[in-house]
């Protein structure tokens, strides 16, 4: 972890980074909608994947998925799903 940069940012303020780059958030809880943008542009045979940095043990976790995954699963599913995975 001597590698990871935390950020934090106050409301109204916005972080620009290369998608390369491994990044993640803490979960939502104010009453207002966060809004955010992702734009990248990558090979058309490139593998997708997502990593998961776990918050139980912090170990990076990194899976394979389909070009529909972002589609069908919001941030607050996502968080459900691998907080199971990940411990």
């Amino acid at each position: 972890m001597d590698q990871l940069e935390f950020v934090s940012l106050k409301a109204g303020e916005t972080v620009l980074f290369n998608s390369r780059t491994i990044h993640g958030s803490k979960s939502n809880v104010s009453e207002s909608p966060r809004i955010s943008i992702a734009v990248e542009l990558t090979n058309k045979q490139a593998d997708l994947k997502l990593i998961y940095l776990s918050p139980m043990n912090g170990k990076l976790l990194d899976y394979e998925i389909d070009s529909d995954f972002y589609s069908k699963y919001s941030n607050l599913r996502l968080t459900q799903k691998y907080s199971k995975i990940g411990n």
